[in-house]
């Protein structure tokens, strides 16, 4: 047997190969190579050989195992390395060489089976997943953008509906109110009327029950009838006003309580003011008192001022007076002045001040009260209590 030099590509990284001893590829070190027997090998099998006797393009096989005594045997030695010729086996050896086809069949088998290990599947299967990724977000990107944007705009507009619904019952509320507000003052007009009518019938059938007085030649007595004025004990500062206003201690503070009525007014033009409206303000002034409330106003003494301009006239008429301290009156009192200026330090119990501009609409008020007198009024259902009348 000759050794031959041996051409052939690297089954693992596909480089050419030329060598007489055994070694791995110079490229990835994958594939050893072994010296090949001639004599063992048929032509026939390969795809070439050339007229030296070299092997081309030879699968090269892995040496099959040996056991021990034939490794002994095919042992070579340093010697014949140098001198290439291989050491001859011994001819006594009971172990035929297996074959050489069956050797490279096996490497045939090898190498598919690596070549498929190594096929890189999980990097085709992710380049797939990307790929499917990238063309999904192209088909449905714009789809999603677009619905987003619709409901965006739904959304802008259902807010906008919203806030509009909003304004609408805000401006029906606003509306709503006024009405009230104009509801409440025309009520407060009409209760006002009513009590100027109701003065006005009690001036009536005071005039008529005089008239009456008189055709039945009745004397009436001097207190009730034509009482006898004293001089008013009650003075003002020098100083003269030019308003006309009647104040009164509500919560420890002088608040101008006066109510102006025009000369339209069927009493005539004035400014009142009443203990009754300042210590009960939820009644009405034809409402019926309570004995509490009633008993609250007969006995409390409120502090008043009156700025008394010139040409008006200032009546009060009530149940106490006090005037700096000191009690003027306590069993009923009228006072009729025209002294102008600052009236101070006043207090008053059950009772009224009025400031009249018309000396007619006075007179006429005056029958009023000495009908009250006689037969009391829509609080006290009997005759009041009247000892002092100053002018």
């Amino acid at each position: 047997m000759s050794r031959s030099a041996l051409y052939f590509n690297c089954p693992a990284c596909g480089k050419k190969i030329t060598t007489k001893r055994p070694a791995a590829c110079p490229r990835c070190g994958d594939v050893k190579f072994f010296y090949i027997d001639e004599s063992a090998m048929r032509p026939d099998r390969y795809q070439s050989i050339s007229g030296n006797g070299d092997i081309l393009s030879f699968p090269v096989p892995i040496e099959p195992k040996k056991s021990t005594e034939e490794h002994t045997d095919t042992k070579t030695t340093a010697s014949d390395k140098i001198s290439g010729e291989p050491k001859k086996s011994d001819t006594t050896s009971t172990k035929p060489k297996e074959p050489v086809t069956e050797t490279v069949k096996v490497v045939k088998e090898e190498k598919t089976m690596e070549t498929k290990k190594r096929f890189p599947w999980g990097w085709l299967f992710a380049i797939l997943i990307i790929f499917i990724i990238v063309i999904l977000s192209i088909v449905l990107v714009p789809h999603v953008i677009d619905y987003i944007k619709s409901q965006t705009a739904a959304n802008q507009y259902a807010i906008q509906q919203f806030a509009q619904s909003v304004d609408n019952k805000d401006q029906q509320i606003h509306n709503l109110e006024l009405k009230m507000a104009q509801l409440e003052g025309n009520a407060t007009a009409l209760a006002q009327q009513n009590q100027d009518l109701a003065i006005a019938v009690q001036q009536a059938e005071a005039q008529a029950a005089a008239l009456a007085q008189q055709n039945q030649n009745q004397t009436v007595p001097q207190q009730s009838a034509d009482p006898v004025f004293q001089q008013t004990p009650v003075q003002p500062n020098q100083q003269v006003p030019t308003e006309a206003v009647i104040y009164a201690q509500y919560k420890g503070v002088m608040t101008n309580f006066g109510i102006y009525f025009d000369r339209a007014n069927p009493i005539g033009e004035r400014i009142t003011y009443t203990n009754r409206n300042l210590l009960v303000p939820d009644k009405a002034w034809n409402d019926p008192l309570t004995q509490v409330e009633l008993r609250l106003v007969e006995t409390t003494w409120v502090p008043i001022e009156v700025d008394l301009p010139q040409g008006a006239s200032l009546v009060i008429f009530a149940g106490g007076l006090k005037q700096d301290g000191k009690i003027i009156s306590n069993n009923g009192i009228y006072l009729d002045t025209k002294t102008a200026g600052f009236y101070r330090n006043l207090e008053i119990r059950n009772g009224e001040a009025v400031i009249w501009f018309n000396d007619q609409n006075k007179a006429a008020d005056w029958e009023r009260i000495k009908t009250q007198v006689q037969n009391g009024n829509f609080d006290i259902r009997h005759d009041l209590q009247l000892t002092d009348i100053y002018k």
